[in-house]
């Protein structure tokens, strides 16, 4: 799957919220593991592809403080239009890993 990414694919978000950060029982669990999304943002990093990455079981925050909303509005060019953003945000679904808003290499913050 890493070798498959490069730095001219799209941006993503990821907001792995599962605690604690065990080792995975399952393939679900494996693909959707605190640790998949480090290697994902990591090699992300690494490439310059731009993300936006939140792994609280193990202490990482993006340094960006971009939320899942806030990165889908930049990325579908909604970005400074006037919104109800309560109302957005109550029909609002974030997609999986899908959406980013980093803006490449930079040091991850440790909550």
């Amino acid at each position: 799957m890493l070798d498959l990414m490069d730095a001219e694919d799209p941006p993503f978000y990821v907001d792995n919220f599962l605690e604690p950060a065990a080792p995975p029982l399952t393939v679900n669990l494996a693909f959707h593991h605190a640790n998949h999304a480090l290697v994902l943002a990591d090699q992300a990093d690494e490439l310059g592809l731009e993300n936006v990455a939140y792994m609280p079981a193990l202490g990482i925050a993006d340094p960006s403080g971009e939320d899942s909303l806030d990165f889908a509005l930049r990325h579908f060019g909604l970005w400074g239009v006037a919104l109800d953003r309560r109302r957005l945000l109550t029909s609002f679904r974030p997609l999986h890993s899908c959406g980013s808003g980093g803006t490449g290499r930079r040091a991850r913050l440790r909550i």
